[in-house]
């Protein structure tokens, strides 16, 4: 699965836009003009709802879809092609944290625990989001 999503944002690069590459809430912080962005360093072209995905991701992966973010933005894709770009990004934001995090983790610089429950998790989450892209089971 992984080098299917990695050869389709590799050959579809007209669709990637620029992303902070690594949105989560630990990367926003409060400041007297507003929360602002901080840890730039995986800023980046990336797919569609690639920041989107980089935030709900794991929420989503530990708390399954009903999770309230994940289903809140889930709920404010307006049409078929939004959600399809979503479901794009958030599998291949699952692949390359899950991926990323076994590789430092074997290396002995992550959370093997937390690593393979990423793993335990994946195939399931990304199955069950395809699913939910094609209709097959119900939204929420």
């Amino acid at each position: 699965m992984f080098l299917a999503i990695d050869r389709q944002m590799r050959l579809e690069t007209s669709l990637l836009i620029p992303s902070h590459g690594d949105a989560h809430s630990r990367n926003l912080l409060p400041s007297p003009e507003g929360w602002v962005w901080s840890d730039f360093e995986d800023l980046s072209l990336m797919p569609a709802y690639w920041d989107l995905a980089s935030y709900v991701g794991n929420l989503a992966l530990f708390n399954g879809i009903q999770e309230p973010t994940f289903q809140y933005i889930w709920s404010q894709m307006n049409n078929q092609a939004d959600k399809q770009a979503f479901g794009f990004a958030v599998t291949a934001r699952i692949l390359m944290s899950t991926l990323g995090n076994l590789d430092f983790a074997f290396s002995g610089n992550g959370d093997l625990e937390f690593a393979h429950k990423q793993l335990e998790l994946a195939k399931d989450f990304i199955s069950r989001i395809n699913l939910i892209i094609e209709g097959e089971i119900a939204e929420s």
